[in-house]
């Protein structure tokens, strides 16, 4: 059986990716009118301009389909042993018999996981699912440990 849990999204990641719409869309816009505007000038323009400015077109589209990707398929997958994290195209896999221990800090509303090899993770999903995710990794893998701390978060 597979579990998905959304990826939340803080109100300053939002506001982030709005503003990286907004500078998509104006190098798009600003970058098109130098491709017409050269192909209608008298002066002979050369394959490196065109070609810079065709990367100039295509990278900002690029860009806003990536974050557009972001915001639709982030998520956390528990499926078959496995924990999937997906951040728009990008995609990790971790077995879950590797994971060690499941932390939920009561204090500030954060759960994290953390590997046999010392590594941890943060999982940044809404606070009502925290207790469904880790049960079902608990379910997944029996050797798992839960614990509940109040403790100050450290810094790297």
């Amino acid at each position: 059986m597979k579990y998905r849990y959304k990826y939340k999204f803080s109100f300053f990641i939002i506001v982030v990716f709005v503003l990286f719409y907004i500078v998509a869309g104006a190098l798009f816009v600003w970058n098109l009118i130098r491709l017409i505007n050269s192909l209608q000038s008298p002066i002979q323009t050369t394959v490196y301009n065109y070609i810079s400015i065709g990367l100039c077109i295509i990278l900002p589209i690029a860009f806003g389909a990536e974050i557009t990707a972001a915001i639709v398929s982030s998520d956390y997958t528990i499926k078959d042993k496995t924990l999937t994290v997906n951040f728009g195209f990008i995609k990790e896999v971790f077995q879950v018999s590797e994971i060690e221990a499941v932390v939920k800090n009561v204090r500030y509303n954060k759960l994290g996981i953390s590997f046999k090899d010392g590594s941890s993770y943060r999982i940044v999903i809404d606070e009502k699912q925290f207790d469904d995710f880790s049960s079902q990794l608990i379910k997944t893998n029996k050797f798992i440990s839960y614990g509940e701390t109040d403790a100050e978060e450290k810094r790297k």
